[in-house]
């Protein structure tokens, strides 16, 4: 009985944990072989896939069930998005990054890395059916903190950061003020998870690159090229195709309500008529 207690209450802690340790590994998965990836291709390919986030996020959406089916514009509009953010970010190497530039295991690297990174927010968006928001975003931090921590400590990371802080004390404030900049802008990204769902969190956070490399030319002036103005182009190109079909919708669920109403005025004047011919 006591055994059937501990394996009961065992399983019951695994249940708990391991869907953030899922998270924590894929997170962990993603960034390691997009990192591992920069070494056998050029950069330019790690741009382009890392861009390319929201379409498998899109069709994870749709195996999961987390999301209905999305039409061919959909489609459209995010594979636009995605070229115009990886235009944005895109920049020509002037040399191989290795010997084996563009080989096959650096292109699996960065889809391992791609599809790890889209599988993330629509586990988050199961979760949150669940749990809430800051339950979510607790654990999977405390999971990821746990992991961190023991890589850095086994890396011997950790000594060298300290003996950097003793000399520079502020190290420790700006890790901090990073840190609550951070949790509040995933705070935020649950949340649009939460009340939207996984597909159009990712989208928000694409068009937020554009937004941020945009701002850029402002803060530090430099030549907005060719390539910066088609990428704009193309961005602008698939939120029209977006603004569209949301206006469409809307008129069409506009037109069905007044024919509903004029259907049902009809049958209410027709039943009128024959009452007072009676």
């Amino acid at each position: 009985s006591l055994n059937l207690s501990v394996c009961a209450k065992a399983e019951a802690l695994r249940m708990f944990w391991a869907p953030y340790i899922l998270l924590a590994v894929l997170v962990i998965l993603s960034v390691s072989c997009a990192n591992e990836a920069a070494g056998f291709v050029f950069y330019p390919v790690k741009v382009v896939f890392k861009s390319a986030k929201l379409l498998p996020t899109m069709a994870l959406a749709v195996l999961l069930r987390n999301s209905k089916p999305f039409s061919p514009p959909e489609y459209l509009a995010a594979t636009l998005l995605c070229m115009g953010v990886a235009g944005f970010g895109y920049r020509a190497a002037k040399t191989p990054t290795a010997s084996l530039a563009h080989s096959m295991y650096g292109v699996l690297l960065l889809v391992v890395s791609l599809f790890a990174d889209a599988f993330v927010p629509n586990k988050q968006q199961q979760l949150l059916e669940h749990a809430s928001k800051e339950e979510v975003m607790i654990k999977s931090n405390l999971v990821g903190a746990t992991f961190i921590f023991l890589v850095l400590v086994f890396s011997g990371t950790l000594g060298e950061f300290v003996i950097f802080a003793a000399k520079e004390p502020m190290a420790y404030a700006y890790i901090s003020a990073q840190g609550l900049s951070l949790g509040f802008s995933v705070l935020c990204y649950i949340s649009i998870i939460q009340t939207h769902g996984s597909v159009v969190a990712v989208c928000v956070s694409t068009i937020r690159k554009v937004l941020t490399i945009l701002i850029s030319f402002l803060a530090f002036p430099k030549p907005f090229e060719m390539r910066h103005q088609i990428s704009l182009l193309l961005v602008g190109v698939a939120i029209m195709i977006q603004v569209h079909r949301k206006i469409s919708k809307a008129q069409r669920i506009i037109n069905v309500k007044n024919d509903s109403s004029k259907f049902s005025g009809s049958i209410e004047l027709t039943v009128k008529n024959g009452s007072a011919a009676v």
